[in-house]
Order: structure tokens, then C-alpha cells, then sequence
């Protein structure tokens, strides 16, 4: 090696696992049926709280993974370079059921879910590391690691359901799993912001067409055109479809990474770690709710919610800020 370069190595591997469920699965025996308490009335009483899946299968991972090693300077700062593609089929995910099946989770309007194999999922992309002992004396040593990934996930297929073909699945209240797309999509209504003439809520159908829903007592909740993002006037009822729905952006991180810096004097030492991610979005419901709150006259039981920048009636005193 030269007089820098102490050190390089070339790197691949290749392995196969199994995980017992997926990364968003909280439940770690999706197979068993399990009860609980389910009160009938007034009256105490045992009910399922869970419906198993007894030929629920482990997913499989098949990972492979090249990369780079740098020894610098006697080894005094190391280089680490790596692209990664995993393939992972018989993805564990939360698959709906119609009301009329009582699954455990069911409500009013909807069924519960049961987790089943349904699909496969792939996901590539590179890591990079920087490690360096930034000063080193007889009494005193400071060593800084730096990382940083990159990845891309996608659904590559879903399996059919009872022989019917899927191309998505409902991943919850905002979320969409859907071929071709990330997992665990923001799938919503398009904002359009708020009408500056009334305060309505303004969003865009699936044609590009504005729609304002109406937040006067006796007709709040009613969805009508709007002419423009300035005209107060309601236009004819419209309405807001599963079909308006559209992608909002990507529910998990595409980057992330971390930098740490490690100090020591005397057999003392102090740590510091800084973590960081980016790349997705994050569907803020606390906010949501609280514009509507904003909307209703305050009380002492709920005072009112002023939020910064939010729409505020010309010459009123009301909520809105």
C-alpha cells in the first residue's frame, strides 16, 4: 500500500433470512386468536380481541450486498462505501374484512383486519461511513463517525385475495399500500388551502376542479364548488369521492443517518449523537383537528386555538387567528 492508504478491502455477501413479521407490525403472534374482555351490556364477559391466521408464514429476505473499505493514514480515518438490494416476499400486512365477518377491530363502518401473506416488497440503496480519530494525545482523544443511508422501497406485487386480483390494499386511516409505490403511502384529498373570502376548506377533485366545504352552522360539512380561491360565493353541491383521493407523499424516510462525536481525557468520557432523517411526510392530525376545533365558539371547557398564519374573518373576535 502507498504511504496514505494503508488499507482497502472489497466486499460481498449474499443471505437469506427470515423475519417473523414486518417492520410496521407491532403484534408479535399474528397466528394465534387471542381474547380478552368484551362486556355485553352491563354484563362482563370474554370476547376476541384478535383473529389468527394459522398458516401465517415467516417472511422471507434475500439480501445482497457489495461494498468498499478504506483504511487512511494508518488507519487513522476509515472509508466505508455499500449498495444493498433486499428482496422481501410473503410481506406480513393487515388485510381488511368485511363488516359483515365480525373480526375482532370491527366498527360502524368498517371491518377488522386479519394479517395475512399478501406480497412482496424490494428495497435498494447505499451507506455511507466516515470514521476519524480527529485528535489524539497522551491525555485527551476525540474520534467523530459520521453515516448516512439512502434507500428506496417499492411493493412489487400483491397476491390475490380469494382468487380477485390486488393492486392496493388500505394501510389504515391515511395510508395506502399500492403496486408500484412505497409502502406505507399518505394517500388523501389534495389541499387547496382555505378560501381567503369565507375560511372554507378548499380541495381538488381527481379533474383539477375546485371544491370548498362549508363551515356555516346548519350547513357545515357541505361540499360546494368554488369559483376561485377568493370568491366566497358556493357554487353548486358537489362532492369529495374515493376517486379525488390522490398520493400525498412518502410515509417513511429515504435518508437518515447520524453523527457522533466521542471525547475522552484522563479515563473520562463524554458522548454526543446527533440522528437525523428526511425524505417523507408526516400526516399531522393534531393540527387537523385543531383548525376544525378552531371553528367552533370557544368555551371554558375548550378555549380557543390560535394558530399562526391561519385564516382570520375580517372585523371578528372569533377563534380564528
Amino acid at each position: 500500500m502507498s504511504k496514505w492508504l494503508t488499507e482497502a478491502k472489497l466486499k460481498v455477501s449474499y443471505s437469506k433470512v427470515g423475519n417473523t413479521f414486518s417492520s410496521n407490525n407491532t403484534n408479535e403472534y399474528p397466528y394465534l386468536t387471542t381474547f380478552g374482555n368484551a362486556p355485553y351490556g352491563n354484563v362482563s364477559g370474554i370476547g376476541a380481541t384478535q383473529v389468527g391466521n394459522p398458516p401465517l408464514q415467516w417472511e422471507t429476505s434475500k439480501k445482497w450486498d457489495g461494498g468498499l473499505e478504506l483504511g487512511i493514514w494508518k488507519n487513522r480515518i476509515n472509508l466505508t462505501a455499500d449498495y444493498f438490494y433486499n428482496d422481501v416476499n410473503n410481506l406480513v400486512l393487515n388485510v381488511p374484512t368485511p363488516l359483515s365477518a365480525g373480526i375482532a377491530g370491527s366498527t360502524n363502518s368498517s371491518g377488522g383486519t386479519i394479517q395475512q401473506n399478501v406480497g412482496t416488497l424490494n428495497n435498494r440503496g447505499i451507506e455511507l461511513a466516515v470514521s476519524a480519530t480527529v485528535i489524539k494525545t497522551s491525555d485527551f482523544t476525540w474520534n467523530l463517525s459520521v453515516n448516512y443511508s439512502h434507500i428506496k422501497n417499492k411493493i412489487s406485487r400483491l397476491y390475490p385475495i380469494g382468487g380477485v386480483p390486488l393492486t392496493t390494499l388500505d394501510d389504515g386511516v391515511y395510508n395506502l399500500i399500492r403496486v408500484g409505490d412505497p409502502i406505507h403511502l399518505i394517500y388523501g384529498y389534495r389541499s387547496a388551502g382555505v378560501n381567503s373570502a369565507n375560511g372554507n376548506p378548499m380541495f381538488y377533485k381527481a379533474d383539477g376542479s375546485l371544491v370548498q366545504v362549508n363551515l356555516v352552522k346548519g350547513t357545515a360539512g357541505n361540499i360546494y364548488k368554488a369559483n376561485s380561491k377568493d370568491d366566497g360565493t358556493l357554487g353548486a353541491a358537489s362532492s369529495l369521492a374515493a376517486t379525488d383521493k390522490a398520493a400525498l407523499g412518502q410515509g417513511l424516510p429515504t435518508y437518515y443517518g447520524g453523527i457522533i462525536n466521542s471525547f475522552s481525557y484522563k479515563g473520562i468520557g463524554l458522548e454526543v449523537m446527533l440522528r437525523y432523517s428526511g425524505g417523507n411526510k408526516i400526516m399531522n392530525v393534531q393540527q387537523m383537528c385543531q383548525r376544525f376545533i378552531m371553528d367552533r365558539p370557544p368555551t371554558s371547557a375548550s378555549p380557543a386555538i390560535r394558530i399562526p398564519g391561519s385564516w382570520r374573518m375580517a372585523n371578528s373576535s372569533n377563534s380564528r387567528t
